[in-house]
Formats: C-alpha cells, structure tokens, sequence
C-alpha cells in the first residue's frame, strides 16, 4: 500500500522543512518511486503562489521511500509551504495510480 503525508520537520541548522514523505510497496524500483516524487514535485511548483521564493527538493531512499521538501527562504514561510504541499498531494490523492506494475 502507498503511504504519502505532509508535515513540517525542524532541519539539521533549526530551521523549519515542510515536506512530504512518501513510501511505496516493497519491492518498488528506485524509478518509479523517483518518478511519484518528481510528479508532487512539479505539483508543488505549480501550487506555489508567484509571491513565494522558496524551493522543492526531492530526495530517494531505497525501500521505495522518499519525501519532496520546500528549503524556505524564511521561518515564517513554514505554514503556507505546507499548505503548498498539501493541496499538491491533494490534487494526486490516489498515489497507487503512479505506480506502473509489469506483467
């Protein structure tokens, strides 16, 4: 079963990181769950109001996890970057769709 989840962590410098993880079923090659992130990824940059300046991240585990994070240009930025996020996994809700099962 996919998983995904928007939240704010504090980073390794104390700042805070809106961010969304995402983990797949086990066995999920490394591509495709770098393709779901890049998928919220570019749903993020088109969800960020033009007034906004900060940026997307995307980074790939092994085990089919991953997260697609904002790197802000101020702490205040946190809550409207989650807000950010969330409507970006909102408009892709049904995660399971992303995943291309071979025969």
């Amino acid at each position: 079963m996919t998983k995904a989840h928007a939240s704010i962590r504090v980073n390794h410098i104390g700042w805070p990181e809106p961010e969304i993880w995402l983990e797949l079923p086990a066995g999920t090659h490394v591509r495709l769950v770098r393709a779901g992130l890049c998928l919220l990824a570019s749903q993020t940059e088109l969800e960020t109001p033009e007034d906004q300046h900060w940026t997307v991240h995307v980074e790939t585990w092994a085990a089919g996890k991953g997260r697609v994070y904002l790197e802000l240009l101020a702490k205040t930025d946190a809550e409207a970057g989650l807000l950010t996020l969330q409507r970006a996994l909102a408009v892709l809700a049904n995660v399971n769709d992303w995943i291309v099962r071979e025969p």
